[in-house]
């Protein structure tokens, strides 16, 4: 209580990769972030921008490509109601990209997964390192926080088959999320 009354806080935004990532969603015409939306009453926007760059080491080593080859870089500023909540740049092979929808700010529904499936790489498996960061200047400015807070960074990798099609280096709030990973015994 503060000053007598309850003081409630903003509902958490919820991210569970078994949802978010799941052809379900694709197919009703909603990307991962719409869907963490979703679940929390909010109304997603998203700011991007996309250019076509030489892959650095890095990229190109968890993609498989050699370094200097074409990616489409999609850079996004990820907003539910007024708030920025995400920043993401992907990195896919521009050979997987080139004359797609992919290289468009709107990718039409279901997003980027739902394109690649489209041009027949069919998805079957996602990786997710989580490390717990502090944020930089430019995050923090972006997304409203004080410089060094503690965000999550997400490195996600998109995969068809043994190909992988997308990393995804993504910086969420700590502050609003909540992650959730529903795993099976084996």
């Amino acid at each position: 209580t503060r000053g007598g009354g309850l003081v409630r806080g903003r509902r958490p935004i919820v991210r569970s990769p078994r949802g978010r990532l799941s052809r379900s969603e694709r197919a009703a015409g909603r990307g991962t972030f719409t869907t963490d939306c979703r679940g929390a009453g909010l109304q997603p926007s998203v700011t991007t921008e996309i250019r076509i760059e030489p892959a650095r080491e890095p990229q190109a080593a968890a993609l498989g490509i050699a370094t200097g080859d074409e990616v489409c870089v999609r850079e996004r500023v990820m907003r539910g109601g007024d708030e920025v909540l995400q920043l993401a740049i992907s990195y896919l092979p521009r050979t997987l990209t080139a004359g797609t929808a992919i290289e468009q700010p709107n990718t039409g529904p279901g997003g980027i997964y739902a394109r690649l499936e489209d041009t027949g790489h069919h998805l079957t498996r996602y990786t997710e390192q989580v490390t717990i960061g502090r944020a930089t200047d430019h995050e923090a400015r972006l997304m409203g926080l004080s410089a060094g807070e503690p965000i999550f960074r997400v490195r996600r990798t998109a995969w068809a088959g043994d190909l992988a099609v997308e990393i995804n280096d993504i910086a969420i709030t700590g502050n609003r999320y909540e992650l959730l990973y529903d795993l099976p015994a084996k």
